[in-house]
């Protein structure tokens, strides 16, 4: 008998003899032999053990062969297992009792050895290939609908299979012919950056760190991160490896973000508590030698401290609420929006005096896909951050709306703040993004605002766009709002 077993025989007869010869035949072909007495013992065997093929006597007391076929045809888990009667029952009525049953073969006694085993073997051979295709029919399943990417390459790296997600990665319809002459490395890096670049010098061979694929951020998408294994196949097969390749973006921007914010809020809020409890301090230790214009002094210093660390945790906190906006509510009338201004400029009305509206005159029955909520937040971070960034803080602020023709609405928001850098305008949607090249703490930096207005916008399908004036200092901020209806305001 082989190391490895070529399968596994189960062998019913209640005649001890019978069973003796049936083993004295197989067991030098390198099955796993298995025995049973009885009806129940077979089921019970069969259960356990799932051979590949059972070895039937019909006539066995109590519940005969055609019983025990019955019941395994029954049973979901053991019906697909080839059953070969072995009878001394040479009529036609037997034989048609076997078949209704579920019988796959027959043999009959006295039977010849060579053909037992012949028989056996083809068998087994044919079950097998039904296994290996069902098996193949799941495999192919999975890789179809799984959300990895899946490649087999030839021993030259061509792509000869992609599933749809590898071909969604790098843009080959579902119709694309394959294989593709040129292999995955060189196919790669036409949409691709290869990161770590010394990791796929000795491409395709096994490297002991991860391989990546990434496709570097725009000012309107976060970078792309891809993650490459490969698996070697055996000699003999056409194709030479199995490469998958997985989304790990959401993980690489978690981390970086999560790495980011501890840096940045360390910062952020760690300057403004230190003007806080400095300025206390002092109060506190040399209150009493220290002049009445000190006192006040310091003290003005605490209170500024503590202005601008409630700005940034508030920022903070409205980034954090932000990830599902309020849609209940329905769209926003541009009718409504002078009104939902004079609200927001409660809060800032000194600087915002010289904030000027034009285009909602003639588009009051246009009712945009964004809620009160939702846009009452963007208009406060646009204007937040037109404050922010002007030199005197009290900015001169534009705000024209037009209809477009494909059933969108523009507004488009227009300061004379500062010019951003080439560097600020790349990396503007980015969360906590510090605009200067050296961060201190001490210079404000993109924050949130702006990612935040983007994280809206992109949630009802809408878009934005940002540079700076042509005609002088600020910047021009578009963004793009679908139209839900174009019904009579209530």
């Amino acid at each position: 008998m082989t190391d490895e077993h070529k399968g596994t025989v189960l062998v019913v007869d209640d005649w001890p003899d019978g069973r003796k010869l049936l083993k004295r035949m197989l067991e030098f072909d390198g099955y796993q032999l298995l025995f049973a007495g009885n009806g129940p013992e077979a089921l019970e065997k069969a259960e356990t053990f799932s051979p590949d093929v059972v070895l039937l006597d019909v006539m066995m007391p109590g519940m005969d062969g055609f019983e025990v076929c019955r019941r395994l045809r029954a049973n979901p888990r053991l019906a697909e297992i080839p059953v070969v009667i072995v009878t001394a029952l040479d009529d036609k009525a037997s034989r048609l009792q076997g078949i209704e049953a579920g019988a796959d073969d027959f043999v009959s006694k006295p039977f010849d050895p060579h053909e037992l085993r012949a028989r056996v073997r083809n068998i087994m051979r044919l079950n097998r290939y039904r296994r290996l295709m069902a098996e193949r029919e799941k495999f192919e399943w999975v890789v179809r609908y799984c959300e990895d990417g899946y490649a087999m390459v030839n021993r030259q790296g061509n792509i000869l299979y992609a599933n749809p997600r590898m071909r969604l990665f790098f843009n080959l319809s579902p119709d694309s012919q394959l294989p593709i002459e040129e292999n995955f490395k060189t196919f790669s890096q036409k949409l691709y950056r290869l990161e770590p670049q010394e990791a796929w010098e000795n491409w395709p061979a096994p490297y002991n760190w991860p391989r990546y694929l990434l496709r570097p951020e725009t000012s309107l998408t976060r970078a792309a991160w891809l993650k490459v294994d490969t698996q070697d196949l055996p000699p003999g097969v056409e194709a030479g490896q199995i490469i998958r390749v997985r989304d790990v973006t959401g993980q690489m921007n978690s981390d970086s973000d999560i790495r980011t914010f501890h840096t940045v809020v360390n910062h952020k809020l760690r300057t403004p508590a230190m003007h806080i409890i400095n300025g206390l301090e002092l109060i506190a230790t040399l209150g009493s030698k220290l002049s009445k214009e000190e006192l006040i002094d310091l003290a003005q210093t605490a209170y500024k401290g503590a202005q601008r660390f409630h700005m940034q945790v508030e920022e903070v906190f409205r980034y954090l609420e932000s990830p599902r906006f309020d849609q209940l509510s329905g769209g926003f009338y541009i009718s409504d929006l002078l009104v939902l201004l004079g609200k927001i400029g409660n809060n800032n009305a000194e600087q915002l005096k010289r904030v000027t509206v034009s285009g909602h005159q003639t588009l009051k029955n246009i009712q945009i896909a964004l809620s009160e909520r939702d846009l009452a937040v963007i208009l406060w971070e646009l204007l937040d951050n037109a404050i922010k960034f002007h030199p005197q803080q009290s900015p001169t602020i534009k705000i024209e709306i037009s209809l477009l023709e494909n059933k969108t609405v523009k507004i488009q928001f227009v300061d004379d703040g500062i010019t951003l850098t080439p560097e600020q305008l790349a990396y503007v949607w980015t969360p906590y993004y510090q605009g200067e090249k050296y961060f201190t703490g001490e210079l404000e930096g993109m924050g949130l605002g702006l990612p935040l207005v983007f994280k809206i916008v992109s949630s009802v399908g809408g878009n934005c766009r940002i540079a700076n004036r042509e005609e002088g200092d600020g910047v021009l901020l578009e963004l793009f709002i679908p139209v839900l209806n174009t019904a009579p305001a209530q």
